[in-house]
């Protein structure tokens, strides 16, 4: 709680502190932003987005283990991201809609996790596979599609380790 309170406060301080300055002319807005940005940002904006791209889930058309080319180039961009920071360990979540048998999802993992090796992710990146099947159904009110379960069937990854 401090911590947050102490943020805000250098976060207000460095906007009025700003503000005053370019109300005294001592600095043009456009050279405030310059001082605010840094290389350090750049790299947590990288992190947030390489985060991003291995949150994504992958989602399958009904019955098929393998997914259709959108969400393959999601899978090249993990891989992507994973062979770039190999400190980097993630589970496979594998899920399957109620229509599916659960050996399904198991596929699908097992498809995701031999892609991976054969793009030159490290094994020892690849933590543990886990197959849920159709326990964790995934619902989105408001998200309408022609086929309430397309959001089940996906695989997620679970990233675990330091970036």
């Amino acid at each position: 709680m401090f911590y947050r309170v102490s943020v805000i406060f250098v976060v207000s301080m460095f906007i009025v502190f700003g503000f005053q300055l370019i109300g005294a002319g001592l600095v043009k807005a456009d050279e405030l932003t310059t001082y605010a940005k840094s290389s350090e940002n750049t790299d947590i904006d990288q992190q947030y987005a390489d985060l991003a791209t291995l949150y994504a889930p992958i989602r399958f058309v009904n019955g098929e283990h393998v997914p259709n080319q959108d969400y393959m180039d999601v899978l090249d961009d993990k891989a992507l991201v994973l062979n770039e920071h190999p400190n980097l360990r993630i589970v496979i979540e594998g899920h399957n809609s109620v229509e599916e048998q659960n050996t399904l999802s198991a596929a699908r993992c097992v498809f995701i996790h031999d892609y991976l090796l054969q793009v030159g992710v490290k094994p020892e990146q690849i933590v543990d596979i886990v197959n849920y099947g159709s326990d964790y159904p995934v619902y989105e009110p408001g998200f309408e599609t022609p086929d309430r379960h397309e959001l089940c069937r996906r695989v997620n990854f679970i990233v675990i380790g330091s970036y």
